[in-house]
């Protein structure tokens, strides 16, 4: 491991920083904070990717982790139907990973290009232990929010269902080969559904997917005393089953409780544009699967929760 000195590293992530601001950014990295005029609803959200709480440094290399946790981030902010406009990243690096930063930085600009939300500034520290803390601004005409779900409103979802805790479990088990490879990826370097997101203005509540589709839809029906009935075949993908079949593991359980996939998910009056059918709100609380033979089954397993 080498040192670097902390303001050469700063000038370093600034030039990867470096395009120039543009509306709603004034003033990005330069000087004490970054300056943005907004005219709309702001909304606004902070993530953290711990090192040996959300990964291990064998999983991903230091792109990957500036890409995912920036990702992770912005998911939030669409999912609120809000356009993400600026970010700040804050690392925390352990004595001798300041080489570190720059990968992480390299990642964070690639997510920010395809998702938005430049980078505008942050912070440096040193610490025990490595971790990433994102926090994302964007604006909106209406934000969406979790309550608002009706009886009868479609159940909609945008993204893929899964993949991400396939990619996972891989990863832990020291799995590869080019069949796991695209779910792999998933897992480090979500795609999000950004234009999916542009269409939420129509939705009556929605909610991203980072700790199962079953957890995190509960958010939205379970206040309301709402449940939901879902198809099947409308969660689970053929790619995924197929890829199950192999290693013996339950796709159903990795659409409804695995978490990571930073898809979104929603309740609307009708279809929208980027969004997939998965079924229907009920005002019976619960969620209730139902095959193509018709049988369906009461599902009970929880997605991932924190312990403190």
């Amino acid at each position: 491991m080498s040192s670097t000195r902390e303001f050469e590293l700063i000038k370093s992530l600034a030039a990867i920083h470096a395009a120039s601001p543009a509306p709603p950014v004034v003033t990005s990295i330069g000087d004490d904070a970054a300056v943005l005029l907004l005219d709309a609803y702001t909304v606004w959200t902070m993530d953290v990717q711990a090192e040996h709480v959300h990964f291990e440094r064998a999983w991903l290399t230091a792109e990957d982790l500036g890409f995912r946790a920036h990702a992770a981030a912005t998911s939030d902010v669409l999912a609120m139907g809000a356009v993400p406009v600026a970010s700040l990243a804050s690392y925390i690096l352990p004595a001798g990973d300041g080489v570190m930063a720059e990968g992480l930085a390299r990642g964070a600009e690639a997510s920010a290009r395809a998702h938005g939300a430049p980078v505008v500034g942050g912070n440096l520290s040193r610490g025990a232990s490595l971790s990433v803390t994102t926090t994302v601004l964007g604006r909106a005409s209406r934000a969406v929010l979790r309550s608002g779900a009706r009886v009868g409103d479609l159940v909609l979802v945008a993204g893929h269902l899964g993949y991400a805790a396939l990619g996972l479990r891989a990863l832990m088990n020291g799995l590869s080969g080019d069949s796991l490879g695209p779910f792999i990826q998933h897992w480090r370097r979500p795609e999000l559904p950004v234009y999916a997101a542009l269409s939420l203005d129509n939705a009556h509540a929605a909610i991203d997917i980072s700790d199962g589709l079953a957890q995190d839809l509960g958010h939205v029906l379970s206040p309301a005393l709402l449940g939901a009935i879902f198809d099947e075949d409308a969660l689970v993908d053929d790619a995924l089953r197929d890829a199950c079949a192999g290693l013996q593991l339950a796709p159903l359980e990795l659409a409804l409780a695995g978490g990571e996939d930073y898809a979104l998910v929603c309740t609307a009056p009708g279809d929208l544009p980027g969004f997939r059918r998965i079924g229907v709100v009920t005002d019976a609380p619960g969620i209730v699967v139902c095959g193509r033979n018709g049988a369906c089954q009461s599902w009970r397993s929880a997605g991932h929760e924190h312990e403190f």
